[in-house]
């Protein structure tokens, strides 16, 4: 950037002289120039130069005169003048605040270098002013931002535990309506407060439906799922009634989902699901999902009954699933687990979310009563702590023909 000087002498001879010595130099110097002292404080105002050579006799205002009114001016007090005189005493001009002086009729190497010092320090001042405002604003940067982090941590903070309140008045509605369907299990054992599985049961008099999802993590993000999943289920139920197919329950829970997630975002974690109807008095399952199996012990052989498979789990864009009928025989119970130990996202093993160590121990106790497997398996589920680390939820629903 180009240092403005501006010369004010009332000789044309003078600032034509100064004027291309500067020019001549071949640098970034802009010259402009005043005849007298009012014209050099109205050009110092307008044109804020770099630096101010100024002749001390002038016409219509002196050199001295416009130097007091210039530094007595917030605007122009800070710029350096070097007075430009003949035989004065220059004592006058150091009280009012000149920066240096030069002797008429001056040398020219001593001119250029008494401007080259002072713009040094000029330019050296401007940077500093540039470099501390630019700290100012990159402090107040940081500043703000740490106040948003601030607000952002307590407003997380506060969605957190208002989810982890919601997920357990909804575990404890899941866990007080199983506790009053004859011959059930529940089992559920949690990694954090707010659950990556859900779980959803109603029945009507011979008609049980119950609902099993397992996200691909936990957090406030699974939370807004697992409460816009119970909340559409029930609406679906009201709206439609006990009756429908699990595959069209899952069809129409997805066109609710729709409504909440336009498209896919990182909100909406892949989820894979399974929907199950039991008519206790006809004994028939129906069962549609994605990629979770649903397991039935007749007599001392385990069945697997397995469900669609998909990589990208059930989500708004994925494909229907198909619905399946079995029927089942006294004594027969319907298992539906996730064993919280083993890994298995897409749920495209035999098997997927249940280690065959856990299904082998199902087969050993399904004899006993229920509270008795459920004893069992909270002991094996401990047993396994010791082996390997709980890397999910544990949930197991279990029901007895």
């Amino acid at each position: 950037m180009a240092n403005k000087i501006l010369i004010a002498d009332d000789s044309k001879l003078v600032t034509a002289l100064i004027k291309s010595i500067f020019e001549g130099l071949n640098e970034d110097y802009e010259v402009i120039t005043a005849t007298d002292g009012k014209q050099a404080i109205k050009q110092a105002v307008d044109e804020l130069p770099d630096i101010i050579l100024m002749d001390w006799q002038m016409p219509v205002m002196s050199g001295i005169e416009a130097l007091k009114e210039l530094k007595l001016n917030e605007t122009t007090k800070k710029i350096p003048i070097i007075m430009l005189t003949a035989s004065e005493s220059t004592n006058e001009a150091f009280d009012l605040g000149a920066s240096d002086y030069i002797l008429k009729p001056f040398n020219k190497i001593e001119l250029i270098a008494r401007v080259k010092t002072l713009l040094e320090l000029v330019n050296t001042n401007n940077e500093l002013k540039k470099r501390n405002t630019e700290y100012k604003i990159q402090r107040e940067k940081f500043k703000l931002q740490k106040d948003i982090l601030v607000l952002q941590k307590k407003e997380i903070v506060e969605m957190r535990e208002l989810s982890e309140k919601l997920n357990q008045t909804i575990s404890d509605v899941d866990e007080v309506l199983e506790n009053s369907i004859a011959e059930c299990l529940f089992l559920s054992k949690k990694i954090e407060n707010i659950p990556a599985n859900f779980f959803w049961i109603n029945k009507n008099e011979n008609l049980l439906l119950f609902c099993a999802g397992f996200l691909s993590k936990n957090g406030i993000n699974a939370s807004i799922i697992s409460l816009a999943i119970h909340n559409f289920l029930n609406e679906i139920i009201i709206e439609n009634g006990m009756h429908l197919l699990p595959s069209e329950i899952l069809q129409l829970l997805k066109d609710k989902l729709k409504t909440l997630f336009a498209v896919e975002t990182s909100i909406f974690k892949i989820i894979d699901i399974v929907f199950c109807t039991i008519d206790t008095e006809s004994k028939i399952l129906q069962y549609a999902g994605i990629n979770v199996p649903v397991f039935v012990m007749k007599k001392d052989k385990m069945v697997e009954l397995k469900t669609d498979k998909s990589e990208i789990g059930y989500s708004i864009n994925s494909v229907n699933s198909s619905n399946h009928k079995v029927f089942l025989a006294k004594d027969d119970i319907v298992y539906m687990m996730n064993d919280g130990f083993k890994i298995n996202r897409t749920g495209l093993s035999d098997t997927g979310y249940i280690s065959e160590e856990i299904l082998e121990i199902v087969r050993k106790i399904h004899t006993k009563d229920l509270p008795k497997q459920k004893e069992l398996l909270e002991k094996a589920f401990e047993s396994l702590k010791h082996k390997s680390s709980q890397v999910n939820d544990i949930l197991v629903f279990a029901k007895k023909i």
